[in-house]
């Protein structure tokens, strides 16, 4: 199961998979983008884009789960997020970077757990509702 670290995501994989013997790997590629637009590309980031230093998240009674891998996060309290909302080609190499990360994998089946940007995005699809 590959998610993003943001909190959200990771209680839905945590919940989902957790009790499993499947291993969990917050992944910053799969971080939300704010909605276009929110805001141009430089504008502060909305507040539920915006994530926490790793420790923090390690610390939180929420996400203590043995199956969470933490690897691919930086163990400081440097940010894995953005704090300005992103140019759509800097989403875009992001999401490519993960596709290709992915394409890597040694698995043949994995779990995505992420965000409904993010989703409509990798999956090219225009104007999906969500209700």
């Amino acid at each position: 199961v590959v998610c993003s670290p943001l909190t959200r995501a990771l209680q839905t994989a945590i919940l989902a998979f957790g009790p499993s013997t499947c291993q969990i790997l917050p992944n910053p590629a799969l971080r939300e983008v704010s909605p276009r637009g929110y805001g141009p590309a430089g504008d502060p980031q909305q507040p539920e884009c915006r994530g926490r230093p790793v420790p923090e998240l390690r610390e939180d009674a929420r996400l203590q789960s043995e199956a969470v891998d933490w690897r691919l996060l930086p163990e400081t309290s440097q940010p894995w997020w953005s704090a300005t909302v992103e140019p759509q080609e800097d989403f875009d190499a992001r999401l490519l970077s993960f596709c290709d990360w992915l394409g890597e994998r040694p698995e043949s089946c994995l779990a995505v757990v992420c965000h409904y940007n993010v989703i409509q995005r990798l999956l090219g699809i225009r104007g999906m509702r969500v209700e």
